[in-house]
């Protein structure tokens, strides 16, 4: 229960205190990620994931294609399908997921463009605190001709619900960003995982 509450708190202060300032965008990003596992280290993956915005255009995502697991890590490789105001776009998305050590984890992900001279990463570093309460930081940058857009800020993440290959995590960042406006981010993911 202390770990609840203690995650409320954290919450609320990462939330209401950058978002005070005008300039920020408010976001959420809700993915959806999926994976059917047919052999012992290989399994179908998919994600979707929506991301609503405030100050920057909102987009729509489906990624589609295979993973590989090994102990603890996971490396998923797929095709980026983008759908935005801003422009459609097509990329090779790869993920990394694991372990490195049984309290901190790390999420890698990086993406060529096919239709566009640009490069996407984003990585999250979370280490398990009191109870299954995470701290953390992540990182998420677009490298492209002209002007690259950086941001880095702290994370926090809860998970709300497991069930057997179900499982439900919120999460909240705030990234400062360059050349962009900065951004205060709730996420609320959903994993579902089936075995053959």
């Amino acid at each position: 229960m202390a770990v609840k509450k203690v995650f409320v708190v954290l919450l609320f202060l990462l939330t209401t205190v950058p978002a005070s300032a005008q300039e920020d965008s408010l976001g959420t990003r809700l993915p959806l990620h999926a994976t059917f596992q047919f052999s012992k280290r290989w399994s179908a993956t998919g994600w979707f994931i929506s991301n609503i915005r405030t100050e920057l255009p909102d987009n729509r995502s489906f990624f589609g294609g295979v993973g590989y697991k090994r102990g603890a890590w996971t490396l998923e490789s797929m095709i980026w399908r983008q759908w935005s105001s801003a422009g459609n776009n097509v990329a090779a998305d790869f993920r990394l997921t694991g372990q490195l050590s049984d309290r901190l984890s790390l999420y890698a992900e990086v993406a060529p463009f096919f239709t566009k001279r640009m490069f996407y990463e984003f990585i999250i570093v979370e280490y398990r605190t009191v109870g299954k309460l995470r701290l953390g930081g992540e990182t998420e940058n677009i490298h492209r001709a002209g002007r690259d857009s950086i941001g880095a800020g702290p994370r926090v993440s809860y998970p709300l619900f497991k069930r057997g290959g179900t499982s439900l995590v919120a999460a909240f960042a705030y990234q400062f960003r360059s050349n962009e406006p900065n951004v205060a981010r709730l996420y609320l993911a959903l994993h579902i995982a089936k075995k053959r």
